[in-house]
């Protein structure tokens, strides 16, 4: 989690949490229009506007390409109301990590994992991204100089300056 951990909140029984968690849901509005409820052959239908371009915006750390992956508004919209700061929040199969991040960005503890290991590897850096100063640091101790062109054939998409001093970042 980024920062430090909030005080453990007061637990709400899980009664408490599904009664509240309906009452919500039914009395959602945020979206323009209210939650129509209705019950079709004894199956409750909760149903509301929730892909509005307004709530397709989200924070910075979430854009990375991954297939299948969902708005972090929609990991948002259950986190908030079923869990407290300072609670875990788990994904089983995390993907691209928007749960995750999702939580640690609300005060919650991230908790993870997938079968594939790419998704450690695109979600744990964004848990705890490095400061600009540290970026700054490590880019000034780059050899840009020192950088030779190694694949002659990349030179079709890049400039020999500008491949050199890709291959520099990349040593």
């Amino acid at each position: 989690m980024l920062g430090t951990a909030p005080a453990r909140p007061t637990k709400r029984s899980d009664a408490d949490r599904t009664s509240g968690f309906l009452a919500d849901v039914k009395a959602f509005r945020a979206f323009g229009r209210p939650t129509e409820a209705f019950e079709e052959e004894g199956i409750p239908y909760l149903v509301n506007a929730f892909w509005t371009a307004a709530q397709r915006q989200a924070h910075g750390l979430h854009e990375i390409s991954y297939r299948a992956c969902f708005k972090p508004q929609l990991p948002a919209f259950f986190i908030a109301r079923l869990t407290a700061p300072g609670e875990g929040v788990h994904d089983p199969f995390m993907g691209r990590g928007t749960t995750p991040l999702q939580a640690a960005l609300m005060g919650r503890r991230p908790i993870g994992n997938d079968l594939n290991p790419l998704a450690v590897l695109l979600t744990r850096p964004r848990l705890a991204p490095p400061s600009r100063e540290a970026v700054m640091r490590r880019l000034d101790a780059v050899p840009w100089d020192r950088g030779t062109i190694e694949r002659e054939d990349l030179l079709a998409f890049y400039h020999p300056g500008t491949l050199r001093r890709l291959e520099a970042l990349r040593a």
